[in-house]
């Protein structure tokens, strides 16, 4: 048997792991600490941007509260939770445009029930104005950004 062929055995009649091994075990570990950090991250975050403070949601994310702090301070963690936020609110966003056909119907069913008290119709029918006036104003202010936005892009041209 050649000599580089040689298996080295340890007293117990271990065969010792080559450096190879040990540093894959090395390289993996360190990817299962990543995977379980990015995992309480994700928790931490996601208690963060339901409202919790940073000591509950530390709490919630199985972390110290100075951990918690140190991760806000990092700016891809900050990145994450600007994306969560954005997310969150977009959500709650289509949410509210899926059931506004429905609250307008109720207004309007109020303003025109004779059998509603007279301040019920009053206020029914004031939100609904308050309503259309804000749309009205939101269009405009859309068609005119984007008029300007156009007019910006042909600029660089």
């Amino acid at each position: 048997m050649a000599e580089d062929e040689r298996v080295e055995e340890t007293k117990g009649g271990e065969v010792p792991e080559s450096k190879d091994a040990q540093r894959g075990k090395t390289e993996s570990a360190r990817v299962e600490g990543r995977a379980d950090t990015l995992a309480r991250q994700d928790l931490y975050l996601a208690h963060l941007v339901s409202g919790k403070s940073v000591s509950e949601a530390s709490e919630a994310a199985g972390i110290d509260r100075t951990t918690g702090w140190r991760w806000r301070k990092e700016p891809e963690f900050q990145k994450r939770f600007i994306e969560a936020r954005r997310d969150l609110f977009e959500s709650t966003v289509a949410a509210l445009h899926s059931s506004a056909a429905d609250c307008i119907r109720v207004l309007r069913q109020i303003t025109c029930d004779e059998k509603s008290k007279g301040c019920d119709r009053v206020l029914a029918g004031r939100h609904l104005l308050d309503l259309l006036l804000r749309s009205v104003a939101e269009h405009e202010f859309d068609l005119r950004l984007r008029r300007l936005e156009e007019q910006v892009a042909e600029a660089k041209k």
